[in-house]
């Protein structure tokens, strides 16, 4: 077997070897030292060695072969060498391109977003991932058609799908440019409907729920209410909100999207949290080297949650640290030389 000593690209201008070489699985073998790390010390500090495999090899030439056709390149030509020098049992590999013209996009349609909202049209203008004039690239025209799905849910179309049959990118031969159609069906538009809240037991924690955790504590953190369009945004922004109160854990946040064929128009959503204890104390010790001394202290906290109401948390500590552990310090001798603070 042949170890591979080294992978040179030429010809490519418009990508970099890097990202050519990111899509092989074929690699470089690597030196000495790396070798060593790997064989003596521990297979993560170091790499073994790469050896050739011509089935691997013909599967990285068409990898590559797609990554230009996907980003433009339909005329892409390559070629390889391969230099096996007996002696040292290596083979050096040089792959030739011929990238040739990189296709642009000529024309760009968005169909069957009908009835909308204008926002919808004015958002998708704003940011696209890829328009006219900009070179072809699948991989872009891919995020665009989630990137257009985003921005449906987020207006009440959380049923929106992309129909990729009734879509294309169609490369023209007489430009060699590309013409492309995205095909989407919104559905209908919904709000958001009723909001339940379940308050789970840990039994771990007793048998209790605490009633100090309301549903308007709940609803007061989420970024929706009842009647409000229907956002995926706001959603998924309400339950980052709900999971940093710390005041309890947050199991889900259930929505139930209706099927396109039924008549309901809402989306209700089902919260399901179990609470923290309301108090909790935490012992504390800790060592230290403060002004060039050992130290040692303990030290408790206590912490409040859903203080006075409205999910406030509310934290105190208590620390006690001394230098002298001999004898237990008097605050209210003046002669004791011990050195300890409260704080």
């Amino acid at each position: 077997a042949y170890e591979v000593g080294a992978i040179r690209f030429d010809g490519n201008e418009e990508l970099t070897a890097s990202e050519l070489r990111n899509q092989m699985s074929t690699k470089e073998t690597p030196g000495g030292f790396t070798k060593f790390l790997y064989d003596n010390i521990s297979t993560i500090l170091g790499r073994k060695n790469e050896y050739f495999n011509p089935v691997t090899f013909n599967a990285d030439v068409r990898r590559i072969r797609t990554y230009y056709e996907n980003r433009g390149f339909a005329d892409v030509r390559i070629d390889t060498t391969l230099l096996f020098k007996f002696e040292d049992r290596r083979v050096e590999i040089t792959i030739r391109i011929e990238e040739g013209y990189r296709s642009q996009v000529d024309s760009m349609k968005y169909d069957g977003i009908v009835g909308v909202p204008r926002g919808v049209w004015e958002d998708i203008a704003s940011s696209p991932k890829i328009e006219v004039e900009d070179p072809f690239n699948l991989l872009l025209l891919e995020e665009e058609v989630r990137r257009v799905l985003r921005i449906l849910y987020d207006y009440g179309y959380p049923n929106a799908t992309y129909v990729r049959d009734s879509s294309f990118a169609r490369r023209y031969a007489s430009t060699r440019n590309y013409g492309i159609r995205l095909f989407f069906v919104p559905n209908k538009r919904y709000r958001f409907g009723e909001i339940t809240v379940e308050q789970m037991i840990d039994t771990l924690r007793g048998d209790r729920l605490r009633p100090d955790i309301t549903e308007d504590l709940v609803f007061d953190h989420l970024d929706y209410k009842p009647g409000d369009i229907y956002s995926r945004t706001r959603r998924i922004a309400s339950e980052g909100n709900l999971n940093r109160l710390g005041i309890f854990e947050l199991r889900g946040l259930e929505v139930r999207v209706p099927d396109p064929e039924d008549t309901s128009i809402t989306v209700p959503s089902h919260i399901m949290i179990r609470a923290l204890d309301k108090h909790e104390l935490a012992p504390d010790v800790f060592v230290s080297d403060e002004d060039a001394a050992f130290n040692i202290g303990a030290g408790l906290g206590y912490t409040n949650r859903n203080f006075l109401g409205g999910a406030r948390k509310f934290s105190t500590r208590l620390r006690f640290r001394t230098q002298t552990l001999a004898a237990f310090p008097n605050y209210f001798d003046r002669t004791s030389d011990a050195v300890s603070n409260l704080e």
